[in-house]
């Protein structure tokens, strides 16, 4: 690969990155709401709940 060739992947590459869709700053604040206030109170319940169950499996 010549240098031309490395510099035209290059622009490439960053005509793509340009074109990449930002997610708007509201949308963002939304979704750690919802994270927050939905999702993450189960998850602290469903950990609270879970418990080590051993088993033995021997053959005595």
């Amino acid at each position: 690969m010549t240098d031309k060739d490395a510099l035209k992947m290059q622009i490439e590459n960053l005509k793509q990155q340009v074109g990449i869709e930002r997610v708007p700053l509201s949308k963002s604040i939304a979704a750690h709401k919802f994270i927050t206030h939905q999702i993450l109170p189960y998850m602290r319940v469903f950990r609270k709940n879970k418990t080590s169950h051993a088993t033995n499996y021997s053959t005595e």
